[in-house]
């Protein structure tokens, strides 16, 4: 199965659409989409985005900053813990990839715990 396949066939899915999301929280991916693009290559959609509305906040009142970036880190909070298990059966499943799958697991784990800490220093900084 090539990185950009379903595990339940052969018909590649396309990138970002909702079948695709849907795989790759599902651990229906290949270990390569779920690990690179699933971490990094999301961050080539969310960050663009997240730039433009952060713009508009402080355009159009500033002080709704702490409140957008509370969102903005709960997000990514979300984001990286749902990814997770994705990324450790993708990987476990993954025979290929040998000692590299367990620093994918690694990074994973890594950047769910620094999203869920960012969250939470946010959290007490907005309350």
């Amino acid at each position: 199965m090539s990185n950009h396949e379903s595990s339940h066939g052969a018909t590649p899915l396309k990138h970002f659409t909702p079948a695709w999301w849907v795989a790759l929280f599902r651990a229906g991916l290949g270990f390569g989409d779920t690990f690179w693009i699933g971490i990094f290559g999301a961050q080539f959609l969310f960050i663009p985005f997240w730039f433009v509305v952060v713009a508009l906040v402080i355009a159009l009142d500033p002080t709704r900053i702490p409140a957008f970036l509370l969102v903005l880190t709960g997000f990514f909070a979300v984001y990286f813990v749902a990814l997770l298990p994705a990324v450790v059966i993708t990987a476990l499943r993954n025979t290929t990839a040998q000692e590299w799958r367990w620093v994918a697991i690694g990074f994973a784990i890594a950047s769910a715990i620094v999203a869920v800490v960012m969250f939470y220093l946010r959290l007490g900084a907005a309350g």
